[in-house]
C-alpha cells in the first residue's frame, strides 16, 4: 500500500474512450511496472464516486518474470482525493472471485464476473477482454448502493479500516458503558443495520422494566467543528427535543472512551424505518443492511401509494422545518433516517450525525452541485431523494433526474428538486408543504407541543456546527470543480495529441 499516488495513474488515457453510467465513469489507460507510460501494457481504469466518499481506480499489468500472474493496482481515493487520502491496494483475479462470493452471501446478489480460464489466461487478448468485464463488474458494484455500502466490498478496498476489529472496539466500549451505568444491561450486539460501518448498534435491557431498547454508539471524528464539553452537551440536548415528528432519546451523552463516542439509547421501532416500510422488510433488526435492501437484478421496485407518500412527506418536511426555525443543523435525511411509528406516523432520527461531524448519505452529490450552499437547500435536496425513493420503490443512484416517470407521486415537487434545472433553485421547506400534494395531509395540530430548550452555549456551538457545515460542502463544491477543470484540461491535451498523431500519418503517407 503506497502513501504517495503514482502520477502516471492519473494520467490521461493514451488510448480507448471515457464512458459514463450512472454515477460510474471509466478510462483506459496504459503503463508499465515503473510507472511509464508504454504502448505493450494494457490496463483499465475504473473511478467512481459514491455517498460513502470514496472513489476507485483500478488498473493492470501483465504478468513478469517474477511475477507469473496479472495483478490489478487499485487507487482509493476518499473524498475529493486530496494526496492524504490515497492509497493503491493490488488484487489478483481470485481475489475479485472471492469478493464475488461473499457478496453473493451477504446480499443474495448473483454478480457476472467475467469467466475463469485454465490454459493461455495470459494472452493478451484475453487479458483485454478479462479488463473489460472487471470493468463492467466494478461499474455494477458503483451503481447499486447496497453493494457499495456492502461489507464484502468495503473490506476489499480497505481490511484495516473497515476489519472485525473496528466492531470489537464498538463491543468492548458499549460493554464499559453497561458497567459504569447500572441501569442498562447490554443484550446483544446488532449486525450491519444502517449504511453507515462506523456506527455500532446493540439491544440493551433496561433493568427496572426489562424493556428492550436500542444503543447507538457513535465513535467521534477529526473533523469535529466544537469541544468534546460542548459536543456532549449538544448530543444531550438534541435528545430532549419535543415534537411528534422527531425522535427523542431514553439517554444520549458522549464519552471519552475508546476515542471518544456518543452514546444514544432509543426506544426499538418493530417496525423499522421508512426504507424498511419501502422494501417491505419484516425483520428490520435481524437482519443486516446490505440483506434487507437488495434487489434481484430485473425485478421492478414498487414504490408506495400517493396516499402514504404524500403523508410521510408532510411528516418529513414539518419536522425538518421545526429544526431549521430552531437553528439544528441536520442535512442527514435519507429513508433509513426515518422510523415508522405504530399509529401510522414517522419520526426524524439520528440529529447527532451533524453536531458528529458525519458526512451525509447524499454529500457526494451535493459535492457535485454548487448550487446546494445552505443546509436549508441540503435539507431539501434529501427531501427530494427521500420522496423519489418512496414513490419508485428504489433509490436515485445520479444526482440530477431530467426523465422522473411522470406517474410517481409527487411528480411536480421532484421536478423542482431533482432535475438538473430544478436544483439550481431549490425551493424553500415552508414552501413545499404548501404545495397541494403535501398541504391536504394532517400536520402537527395546534396544541401538540413542540419545544427544544438548551442553554445559550448549547445554541451558539450549533451555529457554528451549522456554519462548518455550510463551508467544509463549499470546499468540497471548490476541489470537484478543479477535479472537473483538470479533466478537461488532461481531456484537451489528449485530443491534441492525436490529432498531432494523425497528421504526422498522413505526412508519412
Amino acid at each position: 500500500m503506497s502513501a504517495q499516488t503514482d502520477p502516471t495513474l492519473l494520467a490521461p488515457p493514451t488510448r480507448g474512450k471515457s464512458i459514463r453510467a450512472d454515477s460510474v465513469s471509466s478510462d483506459i489507460f496504459e503503463r508499465d511496472g515503473k510507472g511509464r507510460t508504454i504502448d505493450d501494457i494494457l490496463g483499465v481504469r475504473v473511478r467512481f464516486h459514491d455517498p460513502n466518499d470514496h472513489s476507485i481506480a483500478a488498473g493492470t499489468a501483465e504478468p513478469t518474470n517474477n511475477q507469473p500472474f496479472v495483478t490489478y493496482i487499485i487507487e482509493v481515493i476518499r473524498g475529493s482525493g486530496s494526496e492524504e487520502k490515497k492509497w493503491e491496494i493490488v488484487k489478483r483475479y481470485s481475489e475479485f472471485d472471492e469478493l464475488n462470493k461473499q457478496i453473493l452471501a451477504e446480499t443474495g446478489i448473483a454478480l457476472k464476473l467475467p469467466p475463469k480460464k485454465m490454459f493461455g489466461n495470459k494472452d493478451r487478448d484475453f487479458i483485454a477482454k478479462r479488463r473489460a468485464g472487471l470493468q463492467d463488474y466494478m461499474s455494477q458494484i458503483c451503481k447499486d448502493p447496497v453493494l457499495r455500502f456492502s461489507l464484502p466490498f468495503l473490506r476489499f478496498i480497505d481490511k484495516t479500516k473497515y476489519s472485525a476489529l473496528v466492531k470489537e472496539d464498538y463491543f468492548r466500549g458499549a460493554s464499559i458503558f453497561a458497567r459504569n451505568d447500572l441501569q442498562w444491561d447490554l443484550h446483544a450486539a446488532l449486525g450491519q443495520t444502517g449504511w453507515r460501518y462506523r456506527k455500532g448498534g446493540f439491544l440493551f435491557t433496561e433493568k427496572s422494566t426489562g424493556t428492550k431498547r436500542m444503543l447507538t454508539w457513535c465513535p467521534l471524528l477529526e473533523k469535529v467543528s466544537i469541544s468534546r464539553e460542548l459536543l456532549g452537551r449538544c448530543v444531550h440536548y438534541l435528545g430532549q427535543i419535543e415534537h411528534p415528528n422527531i425522535m427523542p432519546s431514553l439517554f444520549s451523552d458522549f464519552f471519552d472512551t475508546e476515542g471518544g463516542a456518543a452514546v444514544v439509547i432509543r426506544e426499538v421501532f418493530p417496525l423499522g424505518s421508512l426504507k424498511d416500510k419501502i422494501y417491505g422488510c419484516q425483520a428490520p433488526l435481524k437482519l443486516p443492511y446490505s440483506k434487507k435492501y437488495s434487489r434481484v437484478p430485473g425485478t421492478t421496485p414498487q414504490g408506495l401509494p400517493a396516499q402514504e407518500v404524500a403523508k410521510y412527506g408532510r411528516s418529513i418536511l414539518e419536522g425538518l422545518i421545526f429544526l431549521q426555525d430552531k437553528g439544528i443543523p441536520y442535512g442527514h435525511l435519507h429513508s433509513g433516517n426515518v422510523l415508522m411509528k405504530q399509529d401510522g406516523g414517522c419520526m426524524l432520527s439520528d440529529l447527532e450525525n451533524a453536531v458528529l461531524g458525519y458526512s451525509s448519505y447524499y454529500s457526494n452529490y451535493m459535492g457535485n452541485l454548487p448550487k446546494i450552499d445552505t443546509m436549508q437547500k441540503q435539507n431539501a435536496y434529501c427531501f427530494g431523494h427521500t420522496l423519489y425513493e418512496m414513490g419508485f420503490g428504489a433509490t436515485l443512484t445520479e444526482p440530477t433526474n431530467d426523465f422522473i416517470p411522470a406517474h410517481l407521486p409527487g411528480h411536480a415537487v421532484l421536478t423542482q428538486i431533482l432535475t438538473a434545472e430544478g436544483v439550481k433553485s431549490l425551493p424553500s421547506l415552508q414552501s413545499l408543504v404548501d404545495n397541494d400534494f403535501f398541504k391536504h395531509q394532517l400536520g402537527v395540530p395546534a396544541g401538540v407541543k413542540t419545544s427544544f430548550k438548551a442553554s445559550a452555549r448549547v445554541r451558539e456551538a450549533l451555529k457554528t456546527t451549522w456554519k462548518a457545515n455550510e463551508e467544509t460542502l463549499h470546499k468540497r463544491q471548490q476541489e470537484e470543480e478543479q477535479l472537473r477543470k483538470q479533466k478537461k484540461l488532461e481531456e484537451d491535451k489528449e485530443a491534441r495529441e492525436r490529432r498531432k498523431a494523425q497528421e504526422r500519418q498522413r505526412t508519412v503517407r
